[in-house]
C-alpha cells in the first residue's frame, strides 16, 4: 500500500510540474485562504475529468492531499513495524522512510513558499526518487524476509 501511494504521489507531482501548478497558491497550509478551495476554483473546466490534469488548483490540491496521506501512512507503518519487532531491519527501514517522507514534505512546502526556484524543484524531485527507492528496497526486503 505504501509503495502504491508513493507511485501515485510521484504521478501527482508530475502533474504539478507539468501544469506549473507550483507557481500558484504559494501559501501553506491554506490555499486561496482556505484549507480546501471552493468547487468554483477546483472544477472550472467544462469536462469534469479535465480538472484533474489541467486545472492548477485541483492538481496542486490533490498533490497536497496525497502528501498528507503518504505522511500519515508512513508514520503509521513505522509505528506498526516498531511495535512488532523494534530492532528488525524492517522497523529501521520504515523509520528511514518516515524520515525521508517528513523531509520531502518540508522540502515541498519550502519549494511552494519560495515559488519554485529551480534548485528547490530539482531537490524535491530528487528526494522523491530517494523516497521511492527506499520504498522499493523496503518492500522487496520485507517480502523476502516473510517468505524465507
Amino acid at each position: 500500500m505504501l509503495l502504491a501511494l508513493l507511485f501515485g504521489q510521484i504521478a501527482l507531482g508530475g502533474l504539478v510540474a507539468g501544469s506549473r501548478a507550483g507557481f500558484v497558491y504559494n501559501t501553506w497550509p491554506l490555499m486561496d485562504g482556505a484549507l480546501m478551495p471552493g468547487a468554483e476554483t477546483l472544477f472550472v473546466r467544462p469536462a469534469f475529468w479535465e480538472n484533474f490534469v489541467d486545472n492548477a488548483a485541483l492538481v496542486q490540491f490533490n498533490h497536497r492531499l496525497g502528501a498528507y496521506l503518504l505522511l500519515a501512512l508512513a508514520l503509521w507503518h513505522m509505528v506498526s513495524m516498531r511495535r512488532v519487532a523494534p530492532e528488525s531491519g524492517g522497523a529501521k527501514r520504515a523509520t528511514a522512510i518516515s524520515g525521508l517522507v517528513i523531509a520531502q514534505s518540508a522540502l515541498g512546502i519550502v519549494t511552494l513558499l519560495l515559488v519554485v526556484p529551480l534548485w528547490a524543484g530539482l531537490a524535491h524531485q530528487a528526494l522523491g526518487f530517494m523516497v521511492l527507492a527506499m520504498g522499493v528496497v523496503h518492500v522487496t526486503r520485507t517480502e523476502g524476509a516473510a517468505r524465507g
